[in-house]
């Protein structure tokens, strides 16, 4: 397939390590792993999925190329042996068929990309997030992830309602709720750190007339993310009364204090690939941890 003076072949599954194979036709891992097993899994389910993209609008150009001169074909079919030549009706007919032809083979091609493709935020955020932690931790520290690749789907949708306006004549919205991450580890002086990421995706579909009465539609996305972090003090330190924002939970494993950001991001047509910046992710997690006295709390004999 030609992009540009790029030529990208169909990536294979079997060129892929077994659990990487798994990974990707479920969409879904969890896991316990050590910093550098997490890049090299991730690595190359990212390399994977990067040709994907590639080869999906690739398909999609293609596929709408191919109906277009299906389309333009079919017309020069019936109208101009009429006028020119009647041996044109074979010539036309024949590009017809190719191009019904070669639009059924891209649809096939983009069905198997579709189901092959995953979310791009692991790519976007996952991976330089670990980069960015792991300069804190010792080398063969562990790392647990419950990672959902599967993105937006009709499954993770919570509601779906009509809007009123007064711009349009119809206003759909549908939220979907997609709880991608979870993260969980522990810093080498004790403290303990979970990391839940999600995203809330509205579709709004807007339809209205124009003049001449004809109706029209187009779809707005809009992607919220928030991430929520929460841990627990080192050993020796206690939380100081939290400010604003931060909150303490008492858990049987501990007191955790937690504190939590929120991004939003829009697109038309599209459900937006923007995410957070890993420095604003590690910046909340130096907000939580400014919330911890640093004075070790020593306990007086009686």
């Amino acid at each position: 397939m030609g992009t540009g003076h790029q030529v990208i072949k169909d990536p294979k599954i079997e060129d892929l390590s077994q659990e990487t194979q798994k990974i990707l036709l479920a969409k879904r891992v969890c896991a316990v792993k050590s910093f550098d097993e997490w890049h090299k899994t991730l690595g190359e389910l990212a390399l994977f999925d990067s040709y994907i993209d590639v080869l999906q609008k690739d398909s999609e150009k293609n596929q709408v190329q191919s109906i277009i001169w299906a389309v333009v074909f079919f017309f020069l079919s019936i109208f101009l042996p009429l006028f020119i030549h009647p041996g044109l009706l074979f010539l036309f007919g024949f590009g017809f068929l190719y191009f019904i032809y070669q639009s059924i083979y891209y649809y096939s091609r983009l069905r198997k990309f579709r189901n092959l493709n995953l979310s791009n935020d692991f790519r976007d955020f996952l991976i330089p997030l670990l980069k960015s932690l792991e300069t804190d931790f010792p080398q063969k520290s562990k790392v647990r992830l419950i990672l959902d690749f599967s993105g937006v789907e009709p499954k993770k949708q919570i509601t779906k309602r009509n809007v009123p306006s007064s711009r349009f004549s119809s206003v759909e919205e549908t939220e979907f709720l997609d709880r991608w991450m979870r993260l969980s580890t522990v810093f080498p002086n004790g403290s303990r750190l979970k990391m839940r990421v999600e995203n809330l995706v509205v579709s709004s579909n807007r339809g209205w007339q124009n003049a001449n009465g004809k109706s029209k539609s187009k779809t707005k996305w809009k992607k919220r993310v928030s991430i929520r972090v929460a841990m627990t003090p080192p050993k020796g330190v206690k939380i100081g009364e939290p400010g604003g924002g931060f909150k303490i939970s008492s858990r049987p494993n501990g007191d955790w204090l937690s504190g939590k950001m929120k991004w939003k991001y829009s697109a038309m047509g599209v459900c937006p690939d923007s995410a957070p910046k890993p420095v604003e992710v590690i910046g909340l997690i130096f907000q939580v941890c400014s919330q911890f006295q640093g004075i070790p709390v020593h306990r007086t004999q009686p």
